[in-house]
């Protein structure tokens, strides 16, 4: 059964996650923040900024709509810096669906309160929606050198678009890597 799925950030990871279930058949739908990426995606499906070299799929609609991306949703990813998830979800809130999944798979921590993202999240929705699931545990890769996520299929939710697990962004690793159930996406 096709889900209807809001991914919110077009960077990097969102293009990557976006794809990924595009490509697995969901009907996706892609908020982009900024102009200039906006319009890229618009004209080519292809973002050299955040991503070059992959395309997205012709299926995915690609809007600057908040409430478009999120509203009468089954999923909700959100992939947005973590200095951007308080204002960006905030805004979305009142568009989300007391039945939507809430998905985070953006790392770090909200800089003034020290809360993880799954806080963060959850002050924002309260009870309006089912409690948010962060894509995994950070893994820390050395002192001073980014973390990484990784999630794996221990949240049904999950299972049920296929993803054994999902690790990445790597900063200046220039890849995302994305295992799903039928096979290997690296990008």
């Amino acid at each position: 059964m096709v889900k209807p799925i809001g991914v919110i950030g077009a960077g990097g990871w969102g293009i990557a996650l976006a794809k990924l279930l595009a490509d697995k058949g969901e009907r996706v739908t892609l908020w982009c923040h900024g102009a200039e990426t906006y319009r890229e995606l618009q004209e080519t499906r292809e973002s050299r900024a955040y991503l070059a070299g992959i395309t997205v799929p012709p299926g995915v609609r690609i809007t600057q709509s908040i409430e478009e991306s999120v509203s009468d949703q089954f999923m909700i990813v959100c992939a947005v810096p973590s200095h951007a998830v308080p204002e960006v979800m905030a805004s979305a809130c009142a568009h989300v669906s007391s039945q939507t999944f809430v998905l985070c798979c953006t790392k770090g921590l909200e800089e003034k309160s020290q809360n993880t993202m799954a806080e963060v999240l959850a002050e924002i929705f309260g009870e309006d929606v089912q409690e948010p699931t962060v894509v995994g545990e950070q893994q820390p890769r050395g002192r001073g050198r980014q973390s990484q996520f990784v999630c794996d299929r221990s949240d049904q939710r999950l299972a049920t678009l296929g993803l054994d697990s999902v690790v990445g962004p790597q900063r200046g690793e220039g890849r995302i890597e994305v295992v799903d159930a039928d096979r290997d996406v690296a990008v």
